[in-house]
């Protein structure tokens, strides 16, 4: 890339959210390789007394021109599938293994439909496993996600809350 070439924002968000994934002690991947149509994706593996197992912790994000509430579930689901295929620890969930998935969706300017649906839908639930689809919306340099904390898994949301936030956030 020459220096008269701006960096479109999406660009230079996903920059620094990598630098601070990777500070985290994420490893990057590249799902494009595994025939995923996603920018790029990090996951971090380690034992967590905590949660009584290993725990693989991704973020998949994507770019897209669009998005409705069907496109983040879609997104979220296909997401959520590419962690579960790129598990290192090789246990079930549920059994020694717990996965959380992170699917950021990069989108220009998002609808108060959609952005309303982020907030209030709760992701599907799993056995030892989250599913948080999140959405970057450029224009408003903004993140959202589910705000909200359902019974099952009550224990949890406000970690995942604060990850997002540490991650994603400015």
């Amino acid at each position: 890339m020459d220096l008269e070439t701006p960096i479109p924002p999406s660009s230079a968000w996903l920059q620094k959210v990598m630098s601070r994934l990777q500070a985290g002690g994420y490893v990057p991947l590249m799902p494009s390789a595994s025939g995923y149509p996603f920018a790029v994706a990090a996951r971090k593996s380690r034992f967590e007394v905590t949660k009584f197992s290993f725990v693989e912790t991704f973020f998949v994000f994507v770019e897209l021109p669009t998005i409705t509430p069907e496109i983040v579930k879609q997104f979220s689901t296909d997401a959520f599938c590419y962690a579960l295929a790129n598990v290192t620890c090789g246990l079930p969930c549920g059994l020694g293994e717990a996965v959380i998935c992170y699917a950021v969706a990069i989108v220009p300017s998002l609808d108060e439909r959609t952005a309303s649906a982020v907030r209030q839908s709760a992701p599907p639930r799993h056995v030892a496993a989250f599913q948080m689809p999140v959405v970057y919306d450029m224009s408003r340099q903004n993140i959202l996600f589910y705000e909200h904390t359902p019974l099952w898994g009550a224990l949890y949301y406000p970690g995942l809350r604060k990850q997002i936030k540490r991650f994603l956030s400015g």
